[in-house]
């Protein structure tokens, strides 16, 4: 392990980690504004970068006709090594500004892969607990949200943009929320590539001679996940096979996907004034469109479209925040409907045990945000789950409840640098990506320290 101190952040001009080049703190600062406002991928900032400087010295030479030159073959700026150093870099910063800390391990060679992702899996947990501690808090220190409004309402949402190929192995399960016992998450590595006696659905960890022995512990977990998406719909199916007008007609589910799966992307929780204060990857997406589950088919009936649901991954995600911060007592979700009486129905059972911690739930302030509500056509969407609605006591005036929509349309612009990742780096990245972006956002300098 190498060792980078604030003290060096602050004063030095140059960054050498590894290998044959150094780098001028100017330069990754530029990358950052690049990044965050004209969200440019590492591989598009150094061949502009490279071409640029081939084209000055070409300039500068003026070799005569035909003379050669190798001016513009030449590598100036090596990627890999460039997108290593920002990382570790930036994230030292991060660590300088939302702790106390003064010295930073880093990984002793940025070309070994192995190093770095051990490095990486060792320090995600600690930096998103970081992440989260310090931008729950973040009206202590902001200087552009209104502090009327600020932080007033939390808005949760998932981001499907970022697709890649992941592991197909699905029964990997969570288990930091003992209220909420397992739940199914999916497995984040990506699969191997073409090789003798390799699966390439699947990644190292998950090759099917590996995980066999795991076989009744993962039947048992999948019929559970299984039976509490056919008991949130079961009350609302008449004998004939169809669902009633009771179901909403936006129900929002996990991914059933038997074949190759690319969907990958994360469930986000914005405050109102657009500061992200957490993020889950999930390589089984937040929702998908399907009419069967297993043998359980429900058929559609008129322009309704119906979603099956597991709202499990959504709250699991809510709590883990509350596990590093605060959130506010009154949140906003596109199936806020869903969530509210699977709440109410699970409350306190084997599936939500209540607890001083899990206490929180039962009694937020829940609604639909307004951007999806004129979409709710049951009766109890258009009333007590809109954010006007009286018994809402005003929380939700003022308040942009479309924050989580908006901030998607610009993270689509990064959809290309995200299937770029594969994990852990991609955690690695989505935390600097989206400090950097709050920094933008509450206008501060990624550069400060201990704020």
């Amino acid at each position: 392990m190498k060792f980078i101190t604030n003290e060096s952040i602050k004063n030095d001009q140059f960054i050498y980690l590894s290998g044959n080049q150094a780098f001028d703190q100017n330069l990754l600062l530029d990358f950052d504004q690049h990044l965050v406002k004209n969200t440019v991928s590492f591989d598009g900032y150094t061949n502009a970068y490279n071409s640029k400087i081939a084209i000055i010295r070409g300039r500068e030479s003026k070799p005569s006709i035909g003379e050669p030159s190798d001016i513009c073959s030449k590598v100036l700026l090596d990627e890999k090594l460039f997108q290593m150093t920002w990382l570790i870099i930036n994230r030292a910063k991060f660590s300088f500004m939302t702790t106390k800390q003064k010295v930073v391990a880093v990984p002793l060679s940025l070309r070994d892969a192995q190093e770095c992702n051990d490095y990486f899996l060792a320090i995600k947990l600690d930096l998103y607990r970081s992440f989260v501690g310090f931008w729950t808090q973040h009206q202590r220190f902001t200087r552009r949200c209104n502090p009327i409004t600020c932080s007033k309402v939390f808005v949760v949402d998932g981001h499907q943009k970022a697709n890649r190929l992941v592991c197909q192995y699905k029964n990997v399960f969570d288990d930091t929320i003992p209220e909420f016992g397992l739940v199914q998450v999916g497995c984040l590595y990506t699969p191997l590539r073409k090789a003798p006696n390799i699966d390439q659905r699947f990644c190292q960890y998950h090759q099917p001679s590996m995980v066999s022995s795991n076989t009744v512990r993962v039947i048992d977990q999948n019929n559970k996940e299984i039976s509490l998406d056919k008991e949130a719909l079961i009350y609302y199916v008449d004998k004939d096979g169809r669902y009633n007008d009771a179901l909403c007609n936006v129900f929002r589910g996990g991914v059933n996907n038997k074949s190759k799966i690319s969907s990958y992307g994360f469930l986000a929780t914005f405050l109102n004034c657009s500061v992200i204060v957490g993020f889950t990857e999930q390589p089984c997406s937040e929702g998908s469109k399907q009419t069967v589950i297993n043998s359980f088919t429900i058929q559609s009936k008129g322009s309704l479209s119906l979603k099956l649901s597991i709202v499990r991954r959504v709250l699991h995600h809510i709590l883990t925040i509350l596990q590093f911060g605060e959130l506010p007592s009154a949140m906003c979700y596109d199936c806020a409907c869903t969530l509210k009486l699977f709440i109410q129905k699970h409350f306190g059972t084997d599936n939500m045990k209540a607890t001083d911690f899990t206490k929180f739930l039962s009694s937020l302030s829940i609604a639909i945000d307004r951007f999806h509500a004129k979409n709710h056509k049951r009766h109890m969407c258009r009333t007590i789950m809109r954010p006007d609605d009286p018994s809402h006591h005003n929380i939700y005036d003022s308040i942009n409840t479309q924050v989580a929509e908006q901030m998607f349309a610009y993270m689509s612009k990064f959809k290309n640098s995200f299937r770029g990742y594969s994990y852990p780096k991609s955690t690695i990245f989505f935390t600097l990506l989206f400090h950097l972006k709050n920094c933008m956002t509450t206008g501060i300098s990624s550069f400060e320290q201990a704020v």
